[in-house]
């Protein structure tokens, strides 16, 4: 019995001696995997962190290469329309970006716009270190003159740049600046048709005569309501000035009032005896600025 107990203890420990030979093979399998997966860690991460490095650089180079931003000139707006009589204009120029050094921008003046219509003291202009914007002037001219047919355009140019910033500026999209003048002034004509006769026309405003046209047997006779008059309301007043009329005379005549944009308006009437010695209002006009309305007959087609 001794003998078989002693066999069987053999055999345990048999057992696990060959356990413990498969454990230490184990230990130095998982450990030789161990080791070469770090490796391929430690290679993926060191691939990575070089790769960044090189972009790192290739950005550095990139920027340090590429040329500074330079500061766009342009006109803050490109266009306006405004009247004759509208007086001093001025407009920016603008810098998209300060710079450390001033700028000067020669300038320009063109268009169909007469000298007799705008002036200008400057053609050039100076933007300081640091600003941003600057400002040009020009001085429109009002006249008596009725042409709303002929369309007056004052162009302004930016044509160079100079000055101890000039390296670091340049022109934009919008270095064209147009101004277009409109009419502002109102025409008003009477006419008739016999020579025998010389009527009188006037601009009254209440009981002040502002305008009278002059005593020449001419049978046009022409006013103007100007742009730089008074707002409020006027009346064209026409009567019978030389001449003479019998009970069967009747004399045809129209007044047109010729508005800036060119449109017209008439009314008409006939002298008769019965008439000589009254005044007629074909029209009262009120103004407003630049803008005119009228009234036919304001007082009856009697008065």
């Amino acid at each position: 019995m001794l003998i078989a107990i002693h066999k069987e203890k053999l055999s345990i420990h048999k057992v696990f001696r060959v356990v413990h030979k498969k454990l230490i093979a184990s230990y130095y399998l998982i450990n030789s995997i161990c080791v070469e997966l770090n490796a391929g860690i430690m290679k993926q991460y060191l691939r990575t962190t070089k790769n960044l490095l090189l972009l790192v650089i290739t950005i550095w180079v990139l920027n340090s290469c590429t040329e500074p931003e330079l500061a766009g000139v342009n006109f803050n707006s490109v266009e306006k329309v405004g009247y004759e009589g509208d007086g001093a204009q001025s407009f920016e120029i603008t810098l998209s970006k300060s710079l450390a050094s001033e700028i000067t921008l020669d300038i320009e003046f063109s268009g169909t716009a007469a000298s007799s219509d705008y002036s200008y003291s400057a053609t050039a202009i100076t933007i300081p270190a640091g600003d941003t914007k600057a400002e040009i002037k020009f001085e429109l001219i009002d006249n008596d003159n009725y042409d709303p047919d002929v369309e007056k355009t004052i162009i302004i140019e930016l044509v160079s740049i100079s000055g101890p910033g000039v390296e670091d500026a340049t022109f934009g999209e919008n270095r064209t600046y147009t101004y277009t003048i409109k009419e502002d002034d109102m025409e008003i004509e009477l006419t008739w048709v016999d020579a025998n006769f010389d009527m009188r026309l006037m601009l009254k405003q209440g009981e002040s005569i502002i305008r009278e046209s002059p005593a020449n047997f001419s049978t046009t006779k022409e006013l103007m309501l100007l742009g730089s008059d008074s707002d409020g309301k006027y009346q064209t007043e026409s009567l019978m000035w030389r001449g003479s009329l019998d009970e069967n005379s009747s004399i045809p005549y129209s007044i047109t009032l010729k508005f800036p944009d060119g449109s017209t308006e008439t009314n008409s009437d006939n002298l008769i005896l019965d008439r000589f010695f009254n005044v007629r209002h074909l029209f009262e006009i009120t103004k407003s600025g630049s803008t005119y309305t009228s009234v036919k007959d304001p007082f009856g087609t009697d008065g």
